[in-house]
């Protein structure tokens, strides 16, 4: 869903039992959802008549980042409680808190068990990683400029300093 802030968005989903599974950028918004209840949101945001907003539906296998999550919970955390976790030695974030992680293997493990129910938080992550100085620098790792187009709207100033590689 694109042209709506969250204040405008959030009563829509509740009332049609979605949830926001990330935040790309101010008034960009990923929602998780059944079928039926997305295209209900779907006419919802037409609806409300605002100029200039867009919803794209996404060919996804689930509901990633979402309470639609919940039942691989269990076997994603006995997986990690299994594996070697060490605290990282440089700033991650975490999608869930948009704080880098903390110094605690069990505090990381208990995030990314978190991560998989709670929505991504990627524009607070970039705001914060801006306001801290965290990140020297912003990179496009990939082909196209999709995460440049979302800092573009995150931060003007910073949006110019992004680089593809």
């Amino acid at each position: 869903v694109v042209g709506l802030d969250d204040a405008e968005l959030a009563p829509l989903c509740a009332a049609h039992a979605c949830t926001v599974a990330n935040q790309l950028f101010p008034k960009g918004r990923v929602v998780a959802g059944r079928v039926a209840d997305l295209a209900a949101l779907e006419q919802a945001v037409a609806a409300t008549g605002k100029s200039a907003l867009r919803t794209i539906v996404q060919k996804v296998s689930g509901g990633f980042h979402s309470p639609f999550m919940a039942p691989a919970a269990g076997e994603l955390r006995a997986a990690l409680d299994a594996a070697r976790v060490q605290p990282p030695d440089r700033a991650v974030y975490s999608n869930v808190t948009a704080k880098p992680h903390d110094a605690d293997a069990d505090a990381v493990r208990d995030a990314l068990v978190a991560q998989l129910t709670a929505g991504v938080r990627w524009e607070d992550t970039v705001r914060d990683a801006l306001a801290t100085r965290a990140v020297a620098a912003f990179y496009e790792p990939a082909p196209g400029a999709q995460l440049k187009s979302m800092m573009k709207r995150i931060d003007a100033d910073a949006w110019k300093t992004v680089r593809g590689v």
